[in-house]
């Protein structure tokens, strides 16, 4: 049931964002809000509970590919960008501005781990930098066309995520391997 409720929960942060109601997942999956709350508490448990889910798929994901000897530098960075979490509508612009208006303490914590997760791919794509199929860009220019792939899947929210993070990494790749 837990699991259920979380799902549910991330498939209304979609279609509603942060404003979504207890009463929304209630109805929705045609249990009561005491059988939710049994579970969560308060919303912003289970918004924390999002946050922090994020961030442990994040480094659990990001451990098993770094230390990964079989890969090469370059399929290293790009794994990591094509390695998202379930609760990758967070990273949308949406949803950190409502979660700094209804959730302050939360949206710090979503920036918090946004910069980790920043920080792993930069010091991966320096090391990718040191290959001779790289050609040099600026990490800033790069992650910014990396990152804007969650403002366009706002924008057409309809389609997944996997269509817009394949197209984007594949014009990444492409204008960053040397021919």
């Amino acid at each position: 049931m837990i699991e259920s409720i979380y799902n549910k929960s991330l498939d209304l942060l979609r279609e509603l964002g942060v404003p979504f109601k207890m009463d929304d997942i209630a109805s929705e999956m045609g249990i009561s809000k005491k059988t939710i709350y049994k579970y969560y508490p308060s919303k912003e448990v289970l918004i924390k509970k999002m946050i922090n889910e994020c961030d442990v798929t994040f480094q659990s994901n990001n451990r098993s590919i770094i230390y990964n000897n079989n890969l090469t530098e370059i399929n290293k960075l790009f794994l990591l960008l094509e390695t998202l979490p379930k609760e990758s509508i967070l990273y949308t612009r949406h949803v950190i501005e409502e979660l700094k208006h209804y959730y302050p303490t939360q949206a710090i914590a979503l920036e918090k781990h946004m910069s980790n997760r920043k920080e792993a791919i930069q010091k991966q794509f320096e090391y990718a930098l040191r290959s001779p199929y790289m050609n040099s860009v600026s990490f800033d220019v790069f992650y910014a066309m990396y990152h804007s792939i969650f403002d366009l899947w706002q924008d057409d929210i309809s389609k997944t995520i996997d269509t817009f993070k394949t197209n984007a990494i594949k014009i990444l790749r492409e204008g960053l391997i040397k021919e």
